[in-house]
């Protein structure tokens, strides 16, 4: 992608231990324009915020926060297609799903939203109302009243 989009840039926030073999490979790729290592971040919003598309490309998973976090701020997300995220994600309603065990399959999903910035546009809203919908406190709050009102009648 880096290619056919000279000012494409790929940010990573947080810190882990391949680390030090991710920046080997962008050197050894000729990658370091076009990635930025942020580190920890202690509070990941302007990370958020400075973003077009949030990537989770992970083999395995569980429904993480940081994945909600991202899709409340109204950012268009592409997801591997792991287990736990079906429970929140529907791919082309509010985020893209790829298929992890499909090479270049994270390529083609994201060279899409690259050249759709108006349906782009509409995941992010869509992933922000899902948000609202099922993780709000008020939402959270009816769920949990109906579950123990449901268990009290038994």
């Amino acid at each position: 992608l880096a290619t056919r989009y000279p000012r494409l840039k790929l940010l990573i926030a947080g810190k882990g231990s391949d680390e030090g073999a991710v920046r080997a490979y962008c050197e050894v790729a000729g990658l370091t324009d076009h990635v930025v290592m942020a580190g920890f971040q202690e509070d990941v919003r302007p990370c958020l915020h400075t973003a077009d598309t949030y990537v989770m490309a992970s083999a395995v998973e569980g429904l993480g926060t940081a994945l909600l976090e991202a899709m409340a701020t109204g950012l268009p997300a592409v997801v591997s297609d792991y287990p736990a995220v079906l429970e929140v994600v529907r791919d082309g309603v509010n985020a893209r799903l790829f298929c992890r065990n499909e090479r270049g399959n994270l390529e083609k999903v994201l060279g899409k939203g690259l050249e759709a910035i108006d349906e782009q546009r509409s995941l992010g809203e869509q992933a922000r109302a899902t948000i609202v919908e099922r993780f709000s406190v008020s939402s959270t709050v009816a769920e949990f009243l109906a579950l123990y009102e449901e268990l009290g009648q038994r």
